[in-house]
């Protein structure tokens, strides 16, 4: 027996296998493999100066925390149309790679699509090149320079699934004050969905960015990064931002993400914030959270707030609730 042989053999099966894994399930395609050298860039450019339509795609490491239909199954994504249809019988782990998807027509990438492993991917008809040897810094940089283009949020997206600190550092740059009001609101969204953790240093220097408008964008953004000090940093806005829209919205998404230190700041709130207007945004806030949460407050508010206004927002809320509770309340004040 030739052992050399059968050793031989035996890599090449476990080498086209890991080939085969490395690979998205790709149906519909007219495909073929080349190397992405002798870089990214370069192979991209050598791509376009073919009119297409065609698609190169690669796969990079991820971070598992990512997925961009993450709680959706695994179904299928189709490339040309953009579209995904959900398995939702499927359950699989977090995908340990993503898989980019450039589409090349008229000699410049015109479109960036992300599928998760696993999934089956559709490309239309359309010729996909796989490209194979991608280093995750040059995809970064490709993408970035898409995202900065276009304002892609699909780049900016897929900038974010990547595993590298790399994409933490550039989304934190793309969200930057150099960077159009446009790109940065994008950017931020995803540092704040994809970088969770790693993405906070950035986040919270960016809650204090000097543009009411950008910071009143910075509210919705915090809700999605899982870490307690995003609620933390969501009351200071609300307590002492000096724009009162950016203290309202914080207010706002303060309820949705309830909690206890949420409701009692929200309560504080009604009672101590300078305007008005604010005071009767907190109140609507309550009129959000939980009812075992809100409704006390309520009637608190209701019975005992110094301003008329204020009062009189509670006790709406409280009619809209058709809680017990409140009710008892309500028949109380029209009985004096």
């Amino acid at each position: 027996m030739n052992w050399n042989r059968i050793g031989i053999f035996l890599l090449s099966a476990v080498t086209m296998c890991g080939l085969a894994w490395a690979q998205p399930l790709l149906q519909n395609a007219k495909m073929r493999q080349e190397p992405a050298a002798p870089s990214l860039q370069a192979k991209l450019a050598e791509l376009g100066r073919d009119a297409g339509p065609l698609w190169a795609g690669y796969e990079v490491a991820a971070i598992r925390s990512s997925g961009h239909h993450s709680g959706n199954g695994c179904g299928i994504q189709y490339l040309e149309n953009g579209r995904y249809v959900a398995d939702n019988t499927a359950n699989p782990a977090p995908a340990a790679v993503a898989y980019i998807f450039l589409r090349l027509a008229n000699h410049a990438i015109s479109k960036v699509e992300v599928a998760n492993q696993g999934c089956q991917v559709d490309a239309g008809g359309m010729p996909v090149i796989w490209l194979t040897g991608v280093k995750p810094e040059e995809s970064i940089a490709a993408l970035r320079g898409i995202a900065e283009r276009d304002n892609s949020d699909s780049a900016l997206m897929a900038i974010g699934v990547h595993e590298s600190s790399a994409a933490t550092r550039v989304l934190a740059e793309l969200a930057g004050t150099r960077q159009s009001p446009r790109l940065r609101e994008k950017a931020s969204f995803w540092l704040a969905s994809e970088r969770g953790v790693a993405g906070w240093p950035a986040l919270q220097q960016l809650a204090h960015d000097s543009d009411a408008r950008f910071r009143e964008k910075m509210t919705f953004h915090l809700t999605l990064v899982a870490d307690p000090r995003a609620v933390d940093e969501l009351i200071r806005m609300a307590e002492v931002d000096s724009d009162s829209q950016v203290r309202s919205q914080a207010m706002f998404w303060l309820a949705q993400k309830a909690g206890e230190k949420a409701a009692g700041f929200l309560a504080s709130a009604a009672q101590s914030d300078p305007e008005v207007e604010v005071k009767k945004k907190a109140v609507f806030a309550l009129s959000q959270l939980p009812k075992d949460e809100g409704i006390p407050r309520l009637i608190h508010v209701a019975a005992t707030n110094s301003n008329r206004e204020v009062r009189k927002q509670a006790i709406f809320w409280l009619g809209q609730s058709a809680d017990p509770r409140a009710l008892k309340y309500l028949e109380q004040v029209l009985s004096r």
